[in-house]
This record gives structure tokens, C-alpha cells and sequence, in this order.
């Protein structure tokens, strides 16, 4: 495998990131609000979508599609970074926003809540404050919110990388973390139920292939192919393939629906298909500063959407038409996001970049090394 150390990167904004991003939010967006409202049987929407639901079931996988364009990214805000800049960038960029999100979600929900899963206790709010409320022993508000502290695992694993040094190898790194995979789909229920919590504590079988794949992705865009890299990007891919093929079994059971295998791993698929795209430069037809506003509406909608809209459409449901009212909904919401990333997300993103960076960058920064780093590109793509 490669051990060349990657140069210092200077990249251009990547404006097919950010199309990519809101298209895989809004088939989250429409799965919550078009079918697992109704159909995860826990009373959290009456108006059923039937129709649009044999498709926007599958929209799940956006989540999915969103690790993999976070692998892309983060190794891309990681490489030349020390961990104190590293954390300055991932706190200022997501906590802000998240917020902004939990808080007008948890307002909404004590005006208009009060029944099936839109209730919470204080405890549990504060739990939720930090991203990572089971690790508290609470649920989250909002259930959308378990993928963020995915995100956090992943982000500690990188802080990791950067502290000992090892992204002079990162592909050595990749291709270890790849056998863990390996070994750990092997054995399969070999593994203890102790061990398995553990692991997927640690390293998320489960989704790891996607954030692999994406950091694999960005160092053939950047670096180049070598056959190491796509020996382990075909690895990966299989990973996927296994894994979506059991997490739609065990999402159908919770459901009680039945996911066709053959839609799931067409979709996988095209994630990977896109990514090479986007790898091989073939994507410059789609490099548009239009889509910028796009992606910078992207994790606000995501943060403030689900229980929200929810609640919405329970209060809509029967005063007029369910597809009128849906559209309602959508369009609320994603002004609601745009409003929270314009007020909130950007000007307190900056403001807490400055004030971290003053607490712990510039403070251990060698003598005359200069003023505030200032945000890389990358820091407004990464989710």
C-alpha cells in the first residue's frame, strides 16, 4: 500500500458535494415523512402516503449516501491539520446548527406535542445538548439525531489518526480498519452480544464501509489511483453490499414491510458509481455555485425536520388535502432550515471557529506563527 504522506491540499469548492448532499437529505426528509411516520407503528403521524411510499421507503439510505460523502470530506479537512484544529473545525461546524435545531425542536414539541414519542424530560435535553445523549442513558428528542453521533464516533477516530501521526500512512490505516470489517462480518454471531455493543461503539460495522469508501474516493481524486486503493474500495463495496442487505432485513422487521434486495443493492451501488464520478473528475458538468445554497441547507433541514414536520402534519391531517398539506410541510420546514442556517449556523459557526481557535490553537501555536487559521472549504461540506 502507499505510504507517500499527502500534500498540503488547497481545494476548490466542490459544488456536485453539495447537490449530492441535499438530494440525499430530502430522500431522508420524504422516508420520514411519507412512510416511516406511519409505519414504525409508534404514533408519530395519521396521515398515511401509501403511494409514495413503496418508493420514498428506500430513502433511508440517504443516511448512508451521507457517510460516505462525510469519508470524502473529513479526510479532506483532517490531512495537514493538528487535533486542536481539527476539533475547532468539527464543533464550530456542527454544534451551532444543532443547537438551533434540538432547540426550536424541543419548543415546537412542547407546544404541539405531549403524546406518543414528543415528550421529553429535562435530563433528556440535556443529554441531547451534547450529541450523544445514550451515552447518558437517554434517548434522543428527535430520532433522526442517532447518524450525528455516528459522525462524532467517526470524527474520533480521525482526532486519533492525526495524533499519532498516521495519515503518513493513511492507506495503510484504511486497509487495517478494512480487515476489522472483514473479520468482524466473518464471524458474524460468532461474536458475543458484549463484544459486538463494543465494537460497533468503536468502529461501526454497520456504516463503516461508507466512510471508508469516501476517504478512499478522495485520495484517488487527490492522489491518484493505485491498485491498493481499489483493491480496498472493492472490499468496501462488498461490505456495503452485505451490510445494506441486512440492515434492510432488519429495518422490514421493524417496519413490517419488505425491502426488495435487489432496489437496496442497485442503490448501494449507484453510491459508489457517483463517488467514482466524482473521483475520476467526471462531475464538472455539475460544478454550479447554484448548489452551494443547497448544501448550506442541508444539515439545517436535517437537524430541525423529522419531529417537526410530524407534529406539523398531525395538525394539518384532515383539514386539507394530505398531498397539499405535505407540500405545506416541506416547504415549511426547509424555510425553517434556511432561516437557521442564515441567523444561527453561519455567524455562530464563526464566531465559536474564533473563539475555539483563540482557547486552544493560537495559545499552542509556536511564537510568530501568525493570526486565526481561517475556515477551509471544506469545513462548510463536511456534515
Amino acid at each position: 500500500m502507499s505510504s507517500t504522506p499527502p500534500t498540503a491540499l488547497k481545494p476548490a469548492r466542490q459544488y456536485d458535494l453539495d447537490l449530492f448532499r441535499f438530494v440525499a437529505a430530502l430522500a431522508v426528509v420524504a422516508y420520514h415523512f411519507t412512510f416511516r411516520g406511519v409505519e414504525a407503528g409508534d404514533g408519530a403521524m395519521v396521515t398515511r402516503f401509501d403511494a409514495v411510499g413503496e418508493v420514498s421507503r428506500y430513502g433511508y439510505l440517504g443516511v448512508n449516501f451521507f457517510f460516505m460523502i462525510s469519508g470524502y470530506v473529513i479526510l479532506m479537512s483532517a490531512l495537514n491539520r493538528s487535533v486542536p484544529e481539527f476539533f475547532v473545525s468539527r464543533v464550530s461546524r456542527l454544534y451551532p446548527a444543532f443547537w438551533a435545531g434540538l432547540a426550536v425542536t424541543a419548543v415546537i414539541t412542547l407546544a404541539l406535542g405531549g403524546y406518543s414519542i414528543f415528550t421529553f424530560t429535562f435530563p433528556q435535553f440535556l443529554a441531547n445538548v451534547t450529541m450523544a445523549p445514550n451515552v447518558f442513558g437517554e434517548p434522543h428528542i428527535d430520532s433522526a439525531y442517532w447518524s450525528l453521533f455516528v459522525e462524532l464516533r467517526f470524527y474520533a477516530i480521525i482526532a486519533v489518526l492525526i495524533a499519532v501521526k498516521a495519515f503518513r500512512r493513511v492507506d495503510l490505516v484504511l486497509g487495517v480498519w478494512t480487515l476489522v470489517m472483514v473479520v468482524i462480518s466473518a464471524l458474524g454471531t460468532r461474536i458475543s452480544f458484549s463484544m459486538i455493543k463494543l465494537l460497533d461503539m468503536l468502529v461501526f460495522p454497520t456504516y463503516a464501509h461508507y466512510f471508508i469508501a469516501g476517504a478512499l474516493f478522495f485520495l484517488i481524486r487527490s492522489r491518484g489511483v493505485t491498485p491498493a486503493r481499489i483493491l480496498l474500495l472493492g472490499a468496501n463495496g462488498l461490505l456495503a453490499l452485505r451490510w445494506s442487505r441486512i440492515e434492510a432485513r432488519r429495518l422490514g422487521r421493524i417496519l413490517e414491510v419488505e425491502y426488495s434486495m435487489l432496489i437496496t443493492v442497485g442503490l448501494v451501488v449507484l453510491f459508489f458509481a457517483v463517488f467514482a464520478a466524482v473521483a475520476f473528475n467526471l462531475t464538472g458538468w455539475l460544478q454550479r455555485p447554484a448548489f452551494l445554497s443547497l448544501g448550506a441547507l442541508t444539515y439545517t433541514l436535517y437537524v430541525v425536520h423529522q419531529h417537526v414536520g410530524y407534529l406539523l402534519l398531525n395538525e394539518l391531517d384532515g383539514r386539507m388535502n394530505r398531498y397539499v398539506a405535505l407540500a405545506a410541510v416541506l416547504v415549511s420546514v426547509m424555510v425553517l432550515a434556511s432561516i437557521l442556517n442564515k441567523a444561527i449556523e453561519e455567524p455562530a459557526g464563526r464566531w465559536l471557529r474564533g473563539r475555539l481557535t483563540e482557547l486552544l490553537v493560537r495559545r499552542k501555536s509556536p511564537a510568530g506563527s501568525g493570526g486565526q487559521p481561517s475556515a477551509r472549504s471544506e469545513d462548510h461540506v463536511a456534515a
